[in-house]
């Protein structure tokens, strides 16, 4: 069926007003009933006076029959507007349900139409499935491409270096050859005039020989020294010019194992990046495989969501359903609550009427016609109620479902903050690299991108224009294809630098906050520090009045004027003040006596380093007599008692020695005397 018949159908049933004619049926009904309710009344009333109409003597009867007969045409009168009344709400309910369609055709082609729909929207989700594992299985593919692009570019940047050492290698060794040859000429001009000079002076010993030819021996034994002192001579600026081409050749020797240190070490820093670049684009290749899953569960989480939001919806709409019909149903029940009152007066009219013989039989009847109903009321319920019960049952699947669905949705919020601590691990990864590769120069990447270039056009059979050839610049057609190649490549890196940017933001953010928190927490502790100071200062005020107070108590109590009462509620308030004043106590104590508190740590650490053992005995014993009053004031009274007992002592002593002195001079003059 096609849009328009579903519109016209959906504008006639709004026209019908399906619900004003359900609140105008509900008035309508309840109306009918209670003009039921009276026309009942008003036949019993007719019943009981019909009744005694014929019990009543026959010429009485015909006094009163027209007063019956009055009676009967005004129930006639109002049995005909009850009738009157139920065909026009029949008519009206007539005119409003005549034109409108049989919604059942319009219903079986929604169902079928749906059905179609619900087959194509699954065959739609499996192709959407398929393609999706397809994208997951191949979503390193940009990586794996970038990764082959950096690989040529780094196998082409290693063969502009490699070309480079080589030259490096060969100029080297020409210049060292060079160099050789010309320390080897100059050695063999100085050797050419050392000779030149050698044979001047022998050519001079030579002719001088001849002129002496017949001189002696003694003139032959100079001659012989005279060559051998040239020989000697000629020897040692030899050995001098070997010196210098030795400490020459050192010196060049320690500059070429310099060179080579440094040649080795660049190779191995090229090592060390290549690792590490190997090692990111493993990474990158893992990345762009977990964003793949990521996305997977994130859609097929959004799939099963969206199927509970269906379901939840398909419920709420069978549960607005059955509601409507349990409200109509109620509405039944309240338009048949009057049943059983009906069935009273039904058996009160047919006694009145036909007497008390048949009120067995009548009673009996109207049991039998009115179990059907009570059956078809209870097989109702009963369905009702078995249907709650299902809808109980697949409510509690279904929110079991629902916290399943849950506690996937926890897991897949833990997967990415695990992916995005990995994002973040891989995006510092990233900055080192990019800072290590900021390093190269210019020209190496020139070099680099010449050489690629030219490779790139031994592959192809095409011809290149001359200036291209020796320059490398590539061609137009190459450059569109490049191009092309960069644009057709959806790589991740947009994604990383976008999370780098992110993260970057977020941790901006966060470091101002941290600023602003430690800012604050130096804010409160120098208020906390002030509150000390302050409650250490009031402490002590308030020492000082007590004090003052207990000194002017001492007076007055000295003098008498002190009252009991008075003493024992001071006593009161000074206990139960005593906690509170506990740690403003100490503190004061502590502030009093800082020495036990302020170096502790200094000696604590001068203890386990290399102080003696008897230094160590001095410290502990100092500590424990600084450690509070009672000892400190033990040890005052310690001292005291021991400077008493040295001074008297030393007073004993020296009146003893000056009592003795007078006996020993005697006894000594005594000695002598009877030496002598």
């Amino acid at each position: 069926m096609s849009l328009t018949t579903y519109e016209h159908a959906l504008s006639l049933w709004k026209q019908a007003g399906f619900s004003g004619l359900q609140s105008m049926l509900d008035e309508s009904i309840s109306k009918i009933k209670d003009l039921e309710g009276t026309s009942l009344e008003s036949r019993k009333v007719l019943a009981t006076e019909t009744k005694q109409f014929k019990k009543l003597p026959d010429d009485e009867k015909l006094s009163q029959i027209l007063k019956l007969v009055k009676q009967y045409q005004k129930e006639i009168d109002s049995l005909t507007a009850r009738s009157n009344f139920s065909e026009k709400v029949v008519i009206e309910l007539y005119e409003k349900l005549i034109e409108q369609p049989d919604p059942t055709g319009i219903i079986q082609s929604m169902i079928d139409e749906l059905r179609k729909e619900d087959g194509s929207v699954n065959e739609l989700k499996a192709e959407n499935e398929r393609l999706s594992a397809i994208v997951s299985k191949s979503a390193d593919y940009d990586s794996v491409k970038k990764r082959l692009f950096d690989l040529e570019q780094s196998s082409a940047k290693t063969l502009s270096k490699r070309l480079v050492a080589k030259e490096k290698e060969i100029t080297s060794k020409w210049e060292e050859k060079e160099r050789n040859w010309n320390s080897r000429e100059q050695e063999l001009l100085k050797q050419l005039e050392n000779m030149k000079n050698t044979n001047a002076a022998l050519e001079k010993k030579i002719g001088t020989q001849r002129s002496l030819e017949n001189e002696g021996d003694d003139d032959d034994i100079v001659f012989i020294d005279g060559a051998n002192s040239a020989q000697t001579e000629l020897l040692s600026q030899e050995l001098e010019a070997a010196q210098v081409r030795i400490m020459s050749l050192e010196s060049r020797n320690e500059e070429l194992n310099a060179e080579v240190a440094k040649s080795k070490n660049d190779e191995q820093h090229d090592s060390e990046l290549q690792e590490k670049e190997d090692k990111l684009n493993q990474l990158e290749n893992e990345n762009a495989k977990l964003v793949a899953c990521l996305d997977e569960e994130r859609k097929s989480a959004k799939r099963k969501l969206e199927t509970i939001e269906s379901q939840l919806n398909s419920f709420t709409l069978e549960a607005n359903t059955y509601k409507a019909e349990l409200d109509t149903l109620r509405r039944k029940m309240s338009n048949y609550s009057d049943y059983e009152r009906i069935k009273e007066e039904l058996n009160a009219m047919k006694k009145i009427e036909f007497g008390a013989s048949s009120d067995e039989n009548d009673s009996d009847d109207g049991n039998e016609e009115g179990d059907p109903v009570v059956a078809s009321l209870k097989h109702a319920n009963q369905k009702l109620q078995n249907n709650l019960v299902k809808v109980n049952t697949e409510k509690n699947k279904y929110m079991k479902e629902v916290n399943t669905l849950k506690s996937n949705i926890d897991t897949l919020n833990a997967k990415i903050q695990k992916l995005e601590t990995l994002n973040a691990k891989l995006e510092a990864d990233i900055e080192k690299v990019e800072d290590v590769t900021n390093q190269f120069s210019d020209t190496q990447s020139m070099m680099s991108g010449a050489t690629r270039q030219i490779s790139n056009r031994h592959k192809t059979t095409e011809k290149l224009s001359p200036t291209s050839s020796i320059i490398g610049i590539p061609e137009e057609r190459e450059m569109d294809s490049f191009s092309g190649n960069l644009n057709n490549s959806s790589s991740i890196l947009p994604i990383v630098t976008k999370q780098r940017d992110r993260f970057r933001a977020k941790n901006l953010e966060l470091e101002s906050q941290l600023k602003s928190v430690n800012q604050e927490q130096i804010k409160l502790r120098t208020q906390v520090k002030e509150l000390k100071t302050d409650n250490a200062r009031l402490y002590e005020k308030v020492k000082l009045l007590t004090t003052y107070s207990h000194n002017s108590n001492d007076g007055d109590s000295s003098n008498g004027n002190i009252n009991a009462a008075a003493a024992a509620a001071a006593a009161t308030t000074a206990s139960a003040t005593l906690d509170l004043e506990s740690p403003f106590t100490e503190e004061y104590e502590e502030s009093l006596h800082p020495l036990s508190g302020f170096k502790q740590k200094e000696l604590d650490r001068y203890e386990r380093r290399n102080m003696p053992p008897m230094e160590r005995l001095f410290l502990s014993l100092a500590k424990v007599i600084l450690a509070n009053k009672k000892t400190r004031m033990l040890f005052m009274l310690y001292c005291i008692g021991l400077h008493a007992l040295v001074m008297i002592m030393t007073i004993y002593v020296t009146s003893f020695t000056n009592y003795i002195t007078p006996e020993v001079r005697s006894a000594k003059g005594t000695m002598i005397k009877t030496n002598e």
